[in-house]
């Protein structure tokens, strides 16, 4: 019994570990994806194969930079890099091919699970710089900007937590309508290329299909590779809470970039219906 108790309690934490720190990133994971199909739909839409082109030449080059980039330092073998070859029969728009030893668990486990959502870090890093130097009065980490709720070790199997979560997401993007949509930014041109250049990267931001096929099954060992840690750290640390909400803290850096991103992205999806349905209504 002491034993089944033992086990329940690391299994609590490690789900509590899993969805503190990756439901938001998974959310935001989910949100782009669908938005950025969409949105991809539209512009082929009306404008074929080459309307995809208008935002995969600034989002492309960095999306294959961050998996080249993480491959390095996982020790993946670079094979062949092409930041931005489009290919109009594969539908490819830029490649990594990379290899690894199987056998080696950093490189097959750790360093493909990273590879694979490294452009959501890659891209947050672009719009972060972009943003400051187009914009260096405009940050998303000011006092007056409203807060993202982060799920700890604590609230993460709550479900007042998620509706919080919901909540300041909402408050958060109510802020950025009033301040892109404000008069004063409205008439600077320099808001209209810091939203082409973002609407390019956000576009590209998550990861593609292929990206995926190199991810659950790393992400299964990773995963149990956190039970079993827990199983002999459990004892051993008083204060795991604590270890854990400063590594959501961390994490979290990213989310109001990755909520611009998805703000972004949803303007330039309502963008392209509004012109796909000008251009259904004159081809009837």
């Amino acid at each position: 019994m002491v034993v089944l108790n033992y086990v329940w309690q690391v299994t609590l934490i490690t789900i509590q570990i899993i969805f503190g720190l990756l439901f938001p990133i998974i959310f935001c994971c989910i949100i782009l994806n669908i938005l950025s199909k969409e949105q991809n739909q539209r512009l082929f839409y009306i404008g074929g194969w080459k309307a995809l082109l208008l935002t995969a030449w600034i989002g492309t080059p960095i999306h294959e930079f961050s998996h080249y980039l993480l491959a390095v330092i996982t020790n993946h073998k670079v094979v062949d890099l092409k930041l931005f070859k489009p290919d109009k029969k594969t539908g490819s728009m830029g490649y990594v091919h990379h290899s690894y030893k199987v056998d080696n668990f950093y490189q097959a486990v750790v360093g493909n699970t990273f590879i694979a959502i490294a452009p959501f870090f890659g891209g947050a890093a672009a719009i972060y710089l972009i943003s400051t130097l187009i914009f260096p009065e405009f940050s998303l980490f000011d006092s007056d900007v409203p807060r993202i709720s982060y799920l700890t070790i604590d609230n993460a199997l709550k479900w007042e937590s998620y509706l919080l979560f919901g909540k300041t997401a909402i408050n958060f993007f109510n802020y950025l309508v009033d301040l892109i949509f404000s008069p004063k930014m409205l008439g600077d041109w320099k808001l209209y290329v810091f939203l082409f250049l973002l609407l390019g990267i956000a576009n590209h931001l998550s990861p593609s299909a292929s990206d995926f096929k190199n991810f659950w099954s790393p992400l299964a060992v990773l995963v149990s590779t956190i039970f079993f840690l827990n199983l002999i750290i459990y004892p051993l640390v008083k204060n795991s809470e604590e270890i854990i909400t400063t590594a959501s803290k961390y994490i979290f850096f990213f989310l109001p970039i990755l909520y611009l991103s998805i703000f972004i992205s949803g303007l330039g999806l309502i963008i392209t219906y509004a012109i796909s349905g000008l251009i259904w209504v004159f081809r009837r």
